[in-house]
C-alpha cells in the first residue's frame, strides 16, 4: 500500500513539472518513429529529440535543439519545421494530436503515401 502511495505522488510530481501538454508529446512520441530510421543522420536535427526531456521546457533546450517551436508560455508544441536533409517516412495520423499547430513544414524531404485524414482535423489551425 505504501509503495503504491509513493508511486502515485511520484506520477504526479512528473506531471507537474512537464510544461508541455501531454497530448503534444504523444503526437512528438508517435512522429519520430514514422521517419525511417535509414534516413536519420546521426548530426540531425531529430536525433536531438529526447524525451527524457520536455520539449517546450527552455532550460533543457539541449534535447530538442532545432524542429520544435513553442507556444510563449511553453505549454503547446506549434510548430515542426523538420530540417530540410532528405527525411523519408509515412506521416503517421497521430501528428493530428498537436493542440495548437500552427506549421507543420516538412519541404525537400521524402514523405511517401497517403496524407492522413485526420490532418484534415488541422485545417482551422494549420
Amino acid at each position: 500500500m505504501m509503495f503504491k502511495t509513493f508511486y502515485l505522488l511520484f506520477l504526479h510530481l512528473l506531471q507537474a513539472q512537464a510544461l508541455t501538454s501531454l497530448t503534444d508529446i504523444s503526437a512528438l512520441k508517435a512522429f519520430k518513429p514514422s521517419v525511417k530510421p535509414s534516413s536519420i543522420s546521426s548530426w540531425s536535427c531529430l536525433t536531438s529529440w529526447d524525451f527524457a526531456s520536455d520539449p517546450c521546457d527552455v532550460s533543457c533546450r539541449t534535447h530538442f535543439i532545432c524542429v520544435v517551436s513553442c507556444s510563449p508560455d511553453a505549454t503547446c508544441v506549434t510548430q515542426i519545421t523538420l530540417d530540410p536533409i532528405g527525411y523519408s517516412g509515412q506521416l503517421t495520423p497521430l501528428i493530428s494530436r498537436l493542440t495548437q499547430p500552427t506549421t507543420l513544414d516538412l519541404s525537400d524531404n521524402y514523405f511517401f503515401g497517403p496524407i492522413p485524414s485526420s490532418i484534415s482535423s488541422l485545417r482551422n489551425q494549420l
